[in-house]
């Protein structure tokens, strides 16, 4: 019996640990896959498909850094669960009304969104490449379907990613700065 409980416990510990090293993977592909895109947005790139920009060899998508978690992120101008993959994405609203950003909680990306506070900087650089500044007025955590909450708040700026499991949201909220 004794022989049991071990060997369920070895086995135990063996998917565990191939598990978390499944997930390290995952986590620096994802890194990767971010890098890449950031490295395209360095290097103009002409653009298949028309978005609505006004330069042509502008890159495809904005660009979120904030300083305190030593992230630069591209950020997808639609989203789309196959485009959240990839990095944050534009969910709602404008630079100039409301703008809301969604990512998954990778760390790479906003794994780490529940770290910042009040007074903390947020820039973003949108398509165009005019580049706007927030400071962080709140974080906030919102039920998972506070869609409304999420989208109106009045914030000029919000980045909000899933608590582990899925079950809430980390919402952070951001005001203009002149």
């Amino acid at each position: 019996m004794r022989r049991m409980f071990l060997l369920c416990g070895v086995l135990l510990l063996l998917s565990a640990a191939g598990v978390t090293l499944w997930q390290i993977s995952a986590e620096r592909q994802i890194a990767q896959r971010t890098e890449t895109l950031l490295q395209q947005r360095a290097q103009p790139t002409v653009i298949a498909e028309p978005l609505p920009q006004k330069n042509a060899d502008a890159p495809a998508f904005a660009t979120l850094h904030i300083p305190k978690l030593e992230l630069t992120l591209p950020v997808q101008p639609s989203c789309s669960a196959a485009q959240l993959e990839l990095s944050p994405c534009r969910y709602a609203g404008t630079v100039t009304e409301d703008l809301v950003i969604a990512g998954h909680n990778y760390a790479a990306h906003f794994g780490a969104l529940h770290r910042l506070q009040a007074g903390d900087a947020v820039t973003y650089t949108a398509l165009d490449s005019a580049t706007y500044r927030y400071r962080v007025t709140a974080v906030e955590v919102l039920g998972a379907a506070a869609v409304g909450e999420m989208t109106q708040s009045g914030a000029d700026l919000t980045l909000f990613t899933c608590t582990v499991g899925g079950k809430n949201r980390i919402a952070v909220r951001c005001e203009s700065v002149e």
